[in-house]
């Protein structure tokens, strides 16, 4: 850089280690370096000796580098000064804070030696065009004006002035060259830069045309150079760009405010990217604005992550509430059995020798109740955990729906006390599938112990199977208490029950997990219900190897 051994640079953060690092990456660059360990130094030594570039911490122990900021930005003398933030921080709302207080630019910790000279090195070249052009510019406006006068008073004095016109048009060529230079730094950034002319925006489908855009907009939108040039910068926008954040921009736009804003742009074959963008406008020496100027820099991978952060701190959220849950659940589950079982050893330890037999037999059979009641929901908790692990394995073989069907009924009515009329129906295409049994037993004999338990005995329960083409459908109806309307969106949450319940008992575990392993089989769950006259349910499993037999029409009352 040009004044790069004249540029004064200071370093402000509490942390000793990270001024003598920052001092470390700069000094090679013969940079004049100064360093403040607190705020208050900070601004005296501001004061005293106003530096070229300013390197901010954002948390320092006496003042906020926020507020350093805003106190330098309302100064005269210091507003000038540009200042690049520096913070471990990743947080975006941090980031906003900055640049909307005055920031140029924003590093972070850990340092990176390249990302650090390229930051500073960038505020050097700024203001290095900016004094070499305000300084050329003043130098040829007075040349201009003493050459014109010579020649219009003396002509005698022509060689002298032929002799001052080639220093000015040396001079100009040196100018030239120096815009070459900036437009060089403007075409190779890899930032996008794009230019419009400072036009009306009032209409919806007109706005400020495109002039300029270097090389990284067209490697980064895809549209060439042609196809930019008098379009609006509209044809970045797409279905979910934030019309919120375009009537940010516009407002700025008409009030003729810089602007910077993080917007969802799209590409010419319509994918989407992330654009932090500065727009700032230009004006001529008559302090008539001419153009508007669009910094934009990709930041999708950023947002990417942000995104994945959010989502993992909901996830853990989840599994905070959910743990929170079990814990309730299990501690409520776990008293009653334990309670029954502490009961009847008491009485077998102390009255069993006065008891009957058949008192006893009773005892020891409300133990293995308790036990079983226990043993399920553990159960319940290892098969919930291997179906969110991804732990829980699939293996479907050739199955005769039909004798399933009927030993599962059989099973489901042997362990169950109340009464009720369970009828089967078999329909379709031919009786076989390919399915897991263990899975497809714990689905439905979790359903149909469902039906039983929220019904009054007596009622009608009804198990029917369609066997299509290309998938098998389960179809379990009760005329039992329902599920309210609001409940249904959540019936398949883990631990979630219906008000309706009441006091039968539950976990609230085993829809869970029927939802998952129908998904695990690459099936679906449905839920019909109204309150007071039942439920149905309906899984459907796809099927990959169709059937080719005559219609089955199997019915089966038990």
């Amino acid at each position: 850089m040009k004044n790069e051994k004249n540029f004064k640079i200071l370093i402000v953060d509490d942390n000793v280690n990270n001024l003598n690092l920052l001092a470390n990456i700069l000094s090679p660059k013969k940079y004049i370096v100064r360093r403040a360990i607190n705020g208050a130094l900070a601004l005296r030594s501001i004061q005293s000796s106003p530096p070229h570039l300013i390197l901010l911490d954002i948390n320092l122990p006496d003042i906020s580098g926020h507020e350093i900021c805003s106190q330098l930005k309302n100064d005269p003398k210091t507003c000038d000064i540009p200042i690049i933030f520096v913070s471990a921080s990743n947080e975006i709302l941090d980031k906003v804070r900055a640049f909307s207080v005055g920031g140029v630019d924003y590093i972070s910790k850990p340092f990176d030696v390249a990302e650090v000279l390229a930051r500073v090195e960038n505020q050097i070249a700024i203001q290095d065009a900016r004094n070499e052009v305000q300084i050329l510019n003043e130098a040829l406006e007075q040349r201009v004006t003493e050459r014109t006068s010579q020649l219009e008073i003396v002509n005698h004095q022509l060689k002298v002035t032929n002799q001052a016109l080639q220093q000015e048009i040396t001079e100009r060529r040196q100018a030239e060259e120096q815009l070459h230079l900036f437009d060089s730094v403007v075409v190779n950034s890899n930032d996008v830069v794009l230019i419009t002319k400072a036009e009306p925006i009032e209409e919806v489908d007109f706005g400020p045309k495109i002039i300029y855009v270097n090389h990284a907009f067209t490697v980064m939108t895809g549209y060439s150079l042609d196809e930019a040039i008098g379009k609006t910068p509209r044809i970045l926008q797409g279905p979910k760009t934030d019309p919120a954040a375009c009537a940010e921009i516009r407002k700025a736009l008409k009030a003729w405010q810089p602007i910077h804003i993080e917007i969802l742009n799209y590409r010419k074959d319509g994918t989407e990217f992330w654009s932090d963008l500065n727009i700032f406008p230009v004006a001529n020496d008559s302090g008539l604005y001419t153009h508007w100027v669009g910094v934009q820099r990709d930041v999708t991978h950023r947002k990417h992550q942000e995104q994945e952060i959010l989502k993992a701190l909901e996830q853990e959220k989840e599994l905070n509430e959910l743990k929170s849950c079990f814990v309730s659940t299990a501690s409520h589950e776990f008293r009653t059995p334990l309670s029954t079982i502490l009961s009847s050893i008491e009485l077998l330890e102390y009255y069993g020798h006065l008891s009957t037999e058949d008192e006893n037999r009773e005892y020891f059979q409300q133990i293995r109740t308790a036990i079983n009641r226990m043993t399920e929901l553990m159960s319940d908790v290892l098969t919930l955990e291997k179906t969110d692990g991804g732990k829980m394995e699939v293996n479907p073989i050739q199955l005769n729906l039909e004798q399933f069907c009927h030993s599962l009924i059989a099973e489901i009515r042997l362990g169950s006390k109340r009464q009720h009329n369970i009828s089967f129906l078999l329909r379709g295409q031919c009786s076989q599938g390919i399915l897991d049994e263990k899975v497809l037993r714990h689905i439905f004999g979790n359903l149909l112990s469902n039906a039983i338990k929220y019904s009054t005995a007596e009622s009608e329960i009804s198990f029917e199977v369609i066997r299509n083409k290309h998938e098998v459908i389960f179809q379990v109806r009760d005329q039992g208490i329902g599920i309210p309307e609001e409940a249904q969106q959540r019936l398949f949450e883990p631990f979630f029950r219906a008000k309706n319940v009441g006091t039968i008992s539950g976990t609230g575990l085993g829809l869970s997990i029927v939802k998952r392993l129908v998904e695990i089989h690459g099936g679906r769950i449905d839920v019909e219900s109204q309150v007071g006259k039942g439920t149905i349910f309906t899984v459907v499993i796809p099927q990959q190897e169709p059937c080719s037999t005559s219609l089955y029409d199997s019915p089966l009352s038990v």
